[in-house]
């Protein structure tokens, strides 16, 4: 789906979503916030598609199964570069 969406800034909830760009964050309990940006997105057909699909192409990204793949190669490739560095100091 490429749907804007509007939460609250709490938990990891930012971890998922670019304020601005693929939909919004309010405070905690701001209800007006939350639904001046809602109405926001209901009223302009061009922003809400926009974001939409930016959303979906930054869930593509950053919590496909492929990103996923990837940073835990980065991960290892790390691990594995360090414990080497470890290895050649203790024999000089």
């Amino acid at each position: 789906m490429k749907v804007p969406v509007v939460a609250y800034r709490i938990g990891g909830t930012p971890e998922g979503i670019v304020h601005g760009k693929t939909g919004f964050l309010v405070r905690k309990g701001d209800l007006k916030s939350f639904a001046d940006r809602l109405k926001e997105l209901l009223t302009d057909g061009k922003k809400r598609k926009a974001m939409g699909e930016e959303g979906r192409m930054f869930v593509q990204k950053k919590f496909s199964l492929e990103a996923f793949a990837d940073r835990h190669e980065q991960y290892y490739a790390t691990i594995l570069s360090h414990s080497r560095n470890v290895e050649h100091s203790e024999l000089r």
